[in-house]
């Protein structure tokens, strides 16, 4: 047995006092319950091992013992301990029957459902890589199989951490940076216009609020008025300049030109987002100024709010402000139509503000033109009428639309556009990436269920209808994004999770239909990070040409629900046998590997900068933002360039 440090008593007896409650012993339903086990077979088996004494609990002692074989030097002495634990039956010896039931209930515990005979076959190769020609594997055939599985100590280590959460946290090979003048550069070059723009419209506010009041200063207003007056030159700027981002098939179309880079319209969603928190902040200064003033001139507050026009008018728009402000925070992510209905109400703000402000029909003036000029294109150019010729529930509650693809609807690889399904609902309109290329015959988009109107449309697919059943359909659309900006990268590395991999899938099929143009000159790592394997079926196809084309394409593919630990570990070693024997991946068919849980991005850019350590890399990434967030970092570190999927 292994001497314990002095660190790693400390940490065993801290988790088993953590485990073990006030009784200080461990039961097996706790056991269990700390394992993250579903089924009894495994976590009884590890019970049963360290209950040496078969009290029936698990005391200080036998789990310090068994910290000490987890903590071995040699791993050969915990592997050991994993062999005794598949053991089931402990007669000194697996079977082939005994091994099957081992690896199905790993299955189990990771939520991955495979067919009989697969489950059949890992079995079998397994069996026969442990060893050869033979029906049993004992102790030594076993030890010395699993000293041979590639990162069996990381495996190990996994199991202190995930599986026990007792041994010290693994850390990652920490690699070398890039040059902070490299880091700098690449932040400055991607953001440079965001900086200079958000910069130069910030100062242009504080000139209008000091100009404002110097203007009524030289008046003999009170400080109070000059302050109100301020933020009222400022309101007047910033509510005419909200409606700009909102001009969708405007700012979309200058997106794909080279005046695109020259503004900051990567997102103009924030952008707006921005400038309505702006809004807020001068309407609070606004409204507490001439509060102020009123309470100190001794004014009658209730006569000149609620009986002036300047007041009342004042009253409706910054209610009519508060209300929208509170549907953006409550109401977007529980109730899309209502929110739309809400934000809608802005137009009474606007029109408020035209009887509060004698002047600020100067500032509305033309960004209301370009957005009635924007309403016009979409109306008349963008939105158009298709039949939805299909509707296919697939797994983990995506549905497949098919629409009818016309010659003139133009788009390119990574566009989006926005939906309406009149049968769903006749107003509610919802952004969804095209997932299918522009070279193909068909013209699809996978929506996941993440609300009531996309549950809406699951349920629908779901149900038996007619042969030639079809539905109507409105879009408004394509739309450029920030994935269409793969096409013109030498270097690109396309990160998705779940859904999110829809821009990336157009962009790989394009690519793959196009095999033979110039266009092919490009290296793609693409990453999908999903929870269930499943998933994995929305594109199998596609996969398949991707890792069979000419294209250099290379596949990652992580499955989050499958864990690198202890009680797993036979399975890993099946699935590398598995992929030795057959050439393709248990889970998925494909030939690449399913990596267990996320990847390594520090290990994973670091190899990309090794193979091209003088190439510019782009990073696009589209799935959850603490993810997002993550490769970012990793982004900066390296200096890649990073772009967001956003709507």
């Amino acid at each position: 047995m292994t001497k314990l440090s002095w660190l790693q008593h400390r940490r065993i007896k801290k988790t088993f006092k953590k485990i073990a409650g006030r009784d200080q012993l461990i039961d097996f339903s706790e056991w269990k319950k700390v394992l993250n086990n579903k089924y009894d077979l495994l976590s009884r088996s590890s019970f049963d091992l360290i209950d040496t004494d078969n009290s029936g609990y698990v005391d200080e002692a036998e789990f310090l013992a068994f910290g000490e074989t987890l903590y071995a030097d040699n791993p050969a002495e915990t592997l050991g301990l994993l062999f005794d634990i598949y053991d089931v039956n402990k007669d000194g010896k697996i079977d082939k029957d005994e091994l099957r039931q081992v690896l199905k209930t790993a299955l189990s515990e990771q939520s991955i459902r495979l067919e009989e005979h697969t489950v059949d076959d890992l079995t079998e190769v397994l069996l026969q890589h442990i060893k050869p020609n033979q029906k049993t594997i004992n102790r030594e055939n076993f030890i010395n199989a699993s000293l041979n599985f590639p990162s069996i100590e990381q495996h190990l280590n996994n199991f202190s951490e995930d599986w026990m959460a007792a041994g010290q946290r693994i850390k990652s090979t920490r690699y070398a940076a890039a040059s902070i003048m490299k880091r700098l550069k690449r932040i400055i070059y991607d953001n440079w216009s965001t900086y200079i723009w958000g910069i130069g419209y910030l100062t242009l506010n504080v000139i209008l609020f000091k100009h404002a009041m110097q203007l009524y200063a030289s008046q003999g207003a009170p400080l109070a008025v000059q302050i109100a007056r301020g933020g009222g030159a400022c309101l007047n700027l910033n509510s005419a300049v909200i409606l700009l981002p909102m001009c969708r098939a405007l700012v979309s179309s200058i997106q794909a030109t080279i005046v695109g880079n020259l503004l900051p319209l990567k997102n103009p969603i924030y952008i707006h987002k921005m400038i309505g928190y702006l809004i807020a902040l001068f309407t609070l200064v606004h409204v507490i100024a001439h509060l102020t003033n009123y309470q100190l001139t001794q004014m009658p507050i209730i006569n000149e709010v609620f009986y002036t026009r300047i007041g009342i008018t004042g009253v409706i728009a910054t209610v009519t402000l508060a209300i929208i402000i509170g549907a953006s925070i409550y109401l977007k992510s529980l109730n899309h139509q209502m929110f739309s209905i809400v934000h809608a109400t802005f137009a009474i703000y606007l029109i408020a503000i035209l009887y509060h402000s004698h002047i600020f029909w100067v500032w509305l003036t033309l960004p209301a033109i370009l957005l009635l000029f924007d309403s016009l294109i979409r109306i008349f150019c963008k939105t158009k009428k298709l039949k939805i010729t299909k509707l296919t529930g697939l797994a983990n509650e995506v549905t497949l639309v098919t629409l009818k693809k016309s010659k003139w609807l133009d788009f390119k690889p990574g566009d989006f556009l926005w939906l309406c399904i009149p049968e769903i609902s006749e107003y509610q309109w919802h952004p969804f990436t095209i997932s299918a290329a522009p070279e193909s015959k068909r013209f699809n988009i996978h929506i996941k269920n993440s609300g009531d109107w996309t549950g809406h449309l699951n349920n629908i697919s779901r149900k038996k209808h007619p042969k030639n059943k079809t539905w109507a359909a409105k879009i408004d659309g394509p739309y450029h994004s920030p994935s269409s900006h793969i096409e013109k990268s030498k270097i690109a590395v396309l990160i998705s999770a779940g859904i999110g991999v829809t821009p990336f899938v157009s962009v790989m099929h394009s690519l793959l239909l196009q095999k033979d143009t110039p266009k092919q000159h490009k290296t793609l790592y693409f990453h999908w990070i999903n929870r269930s394997h499943k998933s994995y079926n929305w594109f199998s196809d596609m996969l398949r040409k991707a890792e069979n084309g000419h294209t250099k394409i290379n596949l990652y593919l992580h499955l989050t629900s499958l864990n690198n630990d202890l009680t797993n570990l036979a399975l890993q070693m099946a699935f590398h046998a598995y992929r030795q024997k057959k050439g393709v991946d248990p889970i998925t068919g494909l030939k690449v590997n399913t990596s267990a849980g996320r990847p390594n991005w520090d290990q994973n850019f670091r190899d990309i900068v090794d193979r091209h350590p003088r190439e510019k890399v782009d990073i696009f990434y589209c799935g959850p933002k603490k993810l997002g967030h993550d490769v970012k970092k990793m982004s900066r570190k390296y200096g890649f360039t990073f772009r967001n999927k956003k709507f």
